[in-house]
């Protein structure tokens, strides 16, 4: 039995794992509007100012802070209060046309404006919120952007104007026809609301990530890769490059899970996932049953995973609740608003949109912290003895009286971490009356809740600053 559990935690982990490390979807950069005249300049640009000086000839761009005693004319405010980038140039790209941005709390990131094959427009406006990683560079304190241009060099490319703007009150053709309909119709549903309810006689953990992307962005920022390459092999190493790559494009914006056993000894697992609006239409297809392979694992992997979608056979079905699919005949999934839903059976995928459609069949959590990141350990003795399957707990199991329950809880402030703890040890031991009524001993604030004769204690404050984790390679 316990050999059946970990295979079904096992293949959810494992997409799990493929879908962190999935690449953001494509989605288009440039404006749809009409023109420039839709949009009010608040910061102009001009000519290029700084280069990489790793590609000094085609990567040329702007940054908010001097270089060499070069002035630059804006600032993250001018950054954060304009949403669009405009520039014309003399003459039409003749090749690949790039933007790249970096800042201080991420690496680069990359957007193409232009194909290789070119373009016949002179004048191009680029919305920045919609590129990947936007949320994070608007919280940096230093900033560049650069345009890379792959025709030889930029002599055949002179910039006519460059500026940021902001998109103009009156007018009505800023969105798209699909952005329109996302504002309106679009429902932001919470994963850990797709968690359905479970018995007190069960053993699960439950645990939830409020910004998946942002944290994968920070776990392989370039700072940390680069202080891990050294300790790894050349293969290792290699494929940390990959996923690395690959993980901080991620476009998942929360999750949450639930896995464990029952008292009848049936295991069980349920992953929901927030997705972005870009990728509502993937979302739309697979709750209706009409997605393909390519939106299938382009949804799990990105643009990437499309190379995959021959290897990919999906089984489609229909269920009381509606249709969803299944693969290797283990792990079913589906859609519902802008959540993507994992489970290990079909009957748990049920149970987990049962969730969503009335709050009583949720996963009723006893929170002892307000932090949006946590995890939590439910633990019923007796089926917990059962699962281990030996004997010799029965002195253990008398001393519980009601499930134990642990949460760690996490919360990133400025400057600061928060890490929060809790255990229910007086609802759920027998007997806790050793550890009620204790005082402080004398002389500081430590708190002695065990027995016997006190030996030797230990106490001191700690304190230290966010500053002290981070990595600076070299």
């Amino acid at each position: 039995m316990l050999r059946r559990l970990f295979k079904t935690v096992f293949v959810v982990l494992v997409i799990l794992a493929i879908y962190s490390v999935a690449s953001a979807p494509a989605a288009s950069a440039l404006s749809d509007v009409a023109g420039s005249n839709s949009f009010r300049r608040t910061v102009t640009l001009g000519q290029f100012t700084v280069h990489n000086n790793d590609a000094p000839e085609t990567q040329k761009g702007w940054c908010t802070y001097d270089v060499d005693g070069v002035y630059q004319p804006w600032t993250l405010n001018d950054f954060k209060n304009s949403g669009y980038l405009i520039l014309e140039f003399e003459s039409a790209p003749k090749g690949a046309l790039n933007f790249y941005w970096r800042g201080d709390r991420l690496g680069w990131a990359k957007t193409e404006l232009v194909p290789e094959s070119g373009s016949d427009q002179t004048t191009f406006i680029v919305d920045m919120t919609r590129i990947s990683a936007y949320d994070i560079y608007q919280a940096c304190d230093r900033l560049d952007i650069f345009l890379g241009y792959y025709n030889n060099n930029w002599a055949d490319l002179v910039i006519k104007d460059a500026y940021f703007a902001e998109a103009a009150e009156n007018q009505q053709n800023i969105a798209t026809e699909t952005e329109k309909r996302d504002s309106v119709s679009s429902v932001e549903v919470l994963p850990e609301d797709a968690l359905s309810a479970r018995p007190a006689e069960s053993v699960y953990t439950a645990a939830r990530v409020d910004d998946l992307s942002g944290l994968l962005r920070e776990i392989f920022s370039p700072a940390h890769t680069e202080l891990a390459t050294p300790l790894l092999g050349e293969e290792q190493a290699q494929i940390m490059s990959v996923v690395a790559g690959v993980a901080t494009q991620t476009p998942a914006k929360s999750i949450a899970v639930a896995l464990g056993m029952a008292a009848d000894m049936e295991p069980f697992a349920q992953v929901a996932v927030s997705m972005p609006d870009s990728v509502r239409p993937q979302l739309d297809r697979v709750a209706d049953g009409s997605a393909t392979p390519v939106d299938i694992v382009t949804l799990l992997l990105g643009d990437a995973g499309m190379m995959f979608a021959a290897t990919v056979a999906p089984e489609v079905h229909k269920g009381d609740k509606g249709t969803y699919y299944t693969l290797e005949g283990i792990v079913a999934f589906t859609a519902r608003d802008n959540l993507l839903l994992i489970a290990s059976s079909p009957a748990e995928l049920e149970a987990s949109i049962g969730a969503l459609e009335k709050q009583e069949n949720r996963l009723a959590l006893k929170r002892r912290f307000d932090s949006p990141n946590y995890w939590r350990m439910h633990l019923n003795a007796l089926t917990a003895a059962a699962i281990v399957g030996e004997d010799g707990y029965d002195e253990l199991l008398k001393a519980f009286k009601a499930p134990l329950e642990i949460e760690i809880g996490f919360e990133s402030k400025p400057g600061s971490y928060l890490l929060s703890s809790a255990v229910n040890i007086l609802e759920a031991l027998a007997d806790a009356s050793g550890l009620v009524d204790k005082e402080p001993e004398s002389g500081g604030g430590l708190f002695m809740a065990g027995g016997g004769k006190l030996l030797l204690a230990l106490s001191s404050r700690l304190a230290f600053s966010a500053d002290a984790f981070k990595a600076y390679p070299g």
